[in-house]
């Protein structure tokens, strides 16, 4: 444990907060960043590593969106020249990858854009990339403020976790700049009750918010094993080879703004999204459970135990 702090610049002699550290290594030809959360407990430290390959480089939408309508839809959210574009799901469930796939959509060399993450997780040419730093007092909120005054057509914020965040955030959409970034919820209606709960408010969120996009990672089924009972060397007998993202997009319109900004039922909110044609997370997902791409355990593991029956 000892060692892997020292390589992840993690102070040694603290164990009583949280902090995090960052490792890159080469291994077998190959740039390698591993992400390092140290938590304190009653008897020592628990340690968690995220690994990142950053050969893989910044994914396109067509390499993360096997649908085509749903590429259309999300490249229709992120090409308006301002507002709030919202990704929503748990931790690990895909959504860097998936603003900096909407990033790609964009002329890096004809526009200012700029990002506030924590950390700077994919680096990407023509882009202004900055990385948190909550010990120099450096947090989101302030990093917006100081962002705004760089005259930027993007700007990339990592996540809306507070208030202060949430409340700059509002202000770099409300004053004519395209805003991304992500927070965590189970489904885009859902992640505007997070802005809610962060003291947005309903006719802001109305005039600024032009999308919302939820998403989950699903593994698939190892197609060799489709083919034989034999132990497959290709998924090491685990039945699944690959991952998939579900997306769930809601599409601001008009109707969904105005019963939005009326005070409505967060239930008509819904009713008034799928009649706007959103399909819920849990149906996509479905659909891949009726095509044999995954399996009725995979979809318990990621949606719960009554995933089937929603």
């Amino acid at each position: 444990l000892v060692r892997i702090k020292v390589l992840s610049d993690i102070d040694i002699a603290e164990t009583r907060v949280p902090q995090d550290g960052q490792i890159a290594r080469t291994i077998n030809g190959k740039r390698i960043d591993f992400r390092v959360a140290s938590f304190p407990l009653r008897l020592g430290e628990n340690l968690v590593m995220r690994v990142l390959d950053r050969q893989r480089g910044v994914l396109s939408l067509n390499a993360i969106c096997e649908h085509h309508e749903t590429r259309q839809s999300l490249q229709s959210m992120v090409q308006r020249p301002n507002g709030l574009l919202l990704v929503c799901g748990p931790t690990g469930s895909g959504k860097t990858t998936t603003l900096y796939a909407l990033l790609r959509c964009l002329d890096a060399s004809a526009l200012n854009i700029m990002t506030l993450e924590d950390p700077v997780e994919y680096p990407m040419q023509n882009i202004r990339q900055t990385r948190v730093d909550n010990h120099a007092s450096f947090g989101f909120a302030d990093g917006v403020r100081a962002i705004l005054r760089q005259d930027p057509d993007v700007i990339l914020i990592g996540e809306v976790r507070d208030t202060d965040s949430c409340a700059m955030t509002c202000r770099a959409a409300m004053t004519g700049h395209m805003v991304l970034t992500s927070t965590h919820a189970d489904d885009c209606i859902s992640a505007i009750g997070r802005l809610l709960e962060l003291g947005a408010e309903r006719p802001v969120i109305a005039s600024m918010l032009t999308g919302v996009i939820a998403q989950r990672l699903i593994r698939k089924r190892c197609k060799h094993c489709l083919l034989s009972d034999a132990i497959c060397d290709n998924c090491g007998g685990t039945g699944y080879s690959g991952r998939v993202a579900l997306f769930e997009c809601l599409n601001v319109t008009d109707a969904f703004a105005t019963l939005l900004n009326s005070d409505a039922p967060i239930a008509n909110l819904r009713e008034q999204a799928l009649l706007d044609g959103m399909i819920p997370l849990k149906k996509t997902a479905l659909n891949y459970l009726q095509c044999a791409s995954t399996t009725e355990e995979e979809l318990t593991r990621v949606f719960g135990e009554h995933a089937l029956g929603a």
